[in-house]
């Protein structure tokens, strides 16, 4: 009977070192998975913020040539209002 209470000991004791190191061996595998994946989404992070920045400094390059455009307009139409002006005197001098 000592025999099988022994044999029943190292196998329990087989058991829990062979359970415990397979939960660190587990533990071990996901933190590093969970680690890898960290590294990829901070990569496409980057990429996002990049790509998010494209397209502002686009949409306010766009914007900013269309507020070009229009103050040359209004410049201009500034100028021939002027002219207008000048040329409304200048027929009613002659009149």
């Amino acid at each position: 009977m000592t025999t099988e209470i022994i044999v029943a000991l190292i196998t329990l004791v087989g058991t829990l070192i062979g359970t415990f190191s397979g939960i660190v061996v587990g533990t071990k595998l996901i933190n590093y998975r969970i680690e890898q994946l960290e590294k990829k989404v901070d990569k496409h992070n980057q990429v996002t913020v990049f790509i998010n920045w494209k397209n502002r400094m686009q949409s306010t390059t766009k914007k900013s040539k269309w507020q070009i455009t229009a103050l040359k307009i209004w410049k201009d139409c500034k100028k021939n209002q002027h002219l207008k002006n000048k040329r409304t005197v200048f027929r009613n001098e002659k009149n």
